[in-house]
C-alpha cells in the first residue's frame, strides 16, 4: 500500500530528514489530491484500455503550478509526490532540459515531413505518460515562448497530468518579453488547468543548510588570480585544449578544457548569445566550471545578467562544481533592480553550491525513474 504524502512528510520529519515547515505542510494537500486521482485512476477495472479506450476519454486529472522563492522546498515537495506512484510512467526533467529536448524533436519530425511537427513530437515524448514533473519552470527565450502554449495544450488534452514548480507565479512568466502578447493565452491556460499554489514560505532553507566549503574568490586582485590559476592547475594537470562544444548543430569555442573542467571568462560565457540549450550542453559536459573575471552588474547588462542566471541553473541543476572569481562577493554581484531575472534565486543556489557537501552529480534529466530518499530540502 503506497504511503500519501502526508505520511511520507511525517516520515521525513521523525527521521530528522525535514525541519517542521507549516507551509510547506499546507501545500501537500493539492499534491496529495493529485496522488489520490492518479492511484485511484489506475486502480479502476479495466484501466486504461477497457473503461477509458483512449488517453482523451480519461476524466481529467488537475495538475499543479507550484511557486513561492528560492529554497521553499518546492522541488523536495514534487520529488515526494512522484515517490508516492510506484508503478507509474512519471518523467521528471528540469523545465529548460525538457524544452531543449522539445526543438530537437520538432526539428527532427520536421526532417522527416511530419505535417505537424509540433504534435507529432509531443506525442512521441508523452506516449504512455501519466505525470509530467517540470522544475524550475521560466521562460527567457521568444522560441520557448512561441511553442510552450501548443506544447502544454496537447499534453494537457490527451491526459497527461502536470506538476511544475517556479520562482515566479503565472502572471509573471516571460515578464518583458519579446512579443509578450502572443505569451498570454499560455498564462490563461495555466490558470484554467492546474491548480496555482504559493509556497509562501519565510525560510529560505538553502541558507540554512549551507555550509561555507566552496571557492568563490573576490575581489579582482593579483592575489585571488595566483589562487584561481592554482585551482586549475590542480584541477587540469596543466593539460589543457581548446574548448569545443556542440549545441542544437553548431560548434562554439569556449575557453580551455582539462580533464572535464571548463576554464573561461564571464566574457566568454555571458556576453556571448549563448541560450538555455548551449548552458545545458556545458553542464552536460563539465564536471567543474572555473569561471573568472565577473563583475559586479548593473541594468545596464540585463543580458549579461540573464545568461549568468542561466549559465548557474544548468550547473546546479546538473550538481556541477563552480569555481568563481569576481570583482564583488556574489551577495553583491547583481544590482537589486535585475530581480526580476531570479537574482535571489541565483544567490541562493550560488549559496548552497559553496557547502562543503554540494553533491557533483546527478541522474540525467532523460532518465525516467523515480527519485532516491535523502533530495535536500532546499531543491
Amino acid at each position: 500500500m503506497t504511503q500519501t504524502l502526508h505520511q511520507l512528510y511525517a516520515a521525513r520529519l521523525a527521521s530528522g530528514a525535514l525541519r517542521a515547515d507549516p507551509v510547506q505542510q499546507a501545500a501537500l494537500q493539492p499534491l496529495e489530491r493529485v496522488r489520490a486521482d492518479l492511484t485511484a485512476q489506475q486502480a479502476r477495472p479495466g484501466w486504461p484500455g477497457r473503461l477509458w479506450p483512449s488517453r482523451q476519454a480519461r476524466p481529467a486529472i488537475r495538475g499543479v503550478y507550484l511557486w513561492g522563492d528560492v529554497g521553499r522546498g518546492k522541488s523536495m515537495l514534487m520529488d515526494m509526490l512522484i515517490a508516492s506512484l510506484p508503478g507509474q510512467a512519471v518523467r521528471r526533467v528540469h523545465f529548460h532540459a525538457f524544452l531543449r529536448d522539445l526543438h530537437r524533436d520538432v526539428h527532427a519530425s520536421q526532417q522527416a515531413g511530419a505535417r505537424d511537427a509540433i504534435t507529432t513530437a509531443v506525442d512521441r515524448f508523452a506516449k504512455g505518460l501519466t505525470l509530467l514533473a517540470l522544475d524550475e519552470m521560466d521562460v527567457s527565450d521568444i522560441a520557448d515562448a512561441m511553442i510552450v502554449d501548443r506544447v502544454f495544450r496537447r499534453l494537457l488534452d490527451q491526459g497527461t497530468v502536470i506538476v511544475t514548480t517556479s520562482n515566479r507565479p503565472p502572471d509573471q512568466l516571460y515578464r518583458e518579453g519579446l512579443k509578450r502578447d502572443l505569451f498570454l493565452p499560455f498564462i490563461d491556460l495555466l490558470q484554467e488547468r492546474l491548480d496555482v499554489v504559493h509556497l509562501e514560505s519565510a525560510t529560505d532553507w538553502r541558507r540554512v543548510s549551507s555550509r561555507q566549503g566552496g571557492v568563490f574568490l573576490s575581489p579582482l586582485t593579483p592575489a585571488t588570480a595566483e589562487a584561481f590559476d592554482s585551482l586549475w592547475r590542480d584541477a587540469g594537470g596543466g593539460a589543457a585544449v581548446p574548448g569545443t562544444f556542440i549545441a542544437s548543430g553548431r560548434r562554439i569555442d569556449l575557453g580551455q578544457m582539462a580533464k572535464g573542467a571548463l576554464r573561461a571568462t564571464f566574457a566568454d560565457l555571458c556576453d556571448t548569445a549563448l541560450g538555455p540549450g548551449d548552458y545545458l550542453e556545458i553542464a552536460d559536459r563539465c564536471h567543474t566550471v572555473f569561471l573568472d573575471d565577473v563583475p559586479q552588474l548593473a541594468p545596464s547588462r540585463r543580458d549579461a545578467a540573464r545568461r549568468f542566471v542561466m549559465l548557474t541553473d544548468a550547473l546546479y541543476e546538473a550538481r556541477r562544481r563552480l569555481i568563481l572569481r569576481s570583482a564583488t562577493e556574489v551577495d553583491a554581484l547583481l544590482d537589486d533592480a535585475l530581480a526580476y531575472l531570479g537574482t535571489r534565486r541565483l544567490l541562493s543556489r550560488l549559496a548552497q553550491m559553496q557547502s562543503a557537501g554540494w553533491p557533483l552529480s546527478a541522474p540525467k534529466a532523460e532518465d525516467w525513474h523515480l527519485p532516491t530518499e535523502g533530495d535536500p530540502q532546499s531543491s
